[in-house]
């Protein structure tokens, strides 16, 4: 819930840019009851999973899913001015944006290093340098296929 209005305002800045116009209360509504909630959720409740009580754990999973959010927002908001994607659709065009955001490589690398460094992680790390570390496994990743 804390990210929501962050959220909200990403994905209404990205529409912006693009001159997409969507109603805030759909964006709302997309974002707190919809498929977007539903992946950000899942990938928290997995990371954390993976390593209980270290507290940096959040602030870096919450830099996951905005990022992938934002990159999502982008992919769809770029489809949609080509004319690939109809904005009209809204169901469709959120459906296609939770897609991207589960799907996105840096979730894949946040599992990935949580996965490898569970034994490492604890308080006294820097949540910038996993998130750094994070981009870095996911870049790879991206580069190897």
């Amino acid at each position: 819930p804390i990210l929501v209005p962050l959220e909200i305002a990403l994905i209404e800045s990205i529409f912006k840019v693009y001159n997409i116009k969507l109603e805030k209360s759909l964006l709302k509504s997309a974002v707190t009851s919809g498929a977007i909630s539903i992946v950000g959720k899942s990938i928290a409740e997995q990371a954390v999973k993976m390593i209980p009580g270290v507290s940096l754990i959040y602030g870096v999973v919450a830099a996951v899913i905005v990022t992938s959010l934002g990159e999502s927002t982008i992919a769809v908001s770029e489809g949609i001015y080509n004319g690939k994607i109809d904005s009209s659709k809204v169901d469709n065009v959120i459906n296609i944006i939770s897609e991207g955001l589960k799907n996105n490589p840096l979730v894949d690398a946040l599992i990935s290093y949580l996965s490898d460094n569970k034994n490492k992680i604890n308080d006294k790390l820097s949540s910038k340098d996993i998130f750094n570390d994070i981009i870095k496994i996911a870049k790879n990743k991206k580069g190897s296929r």
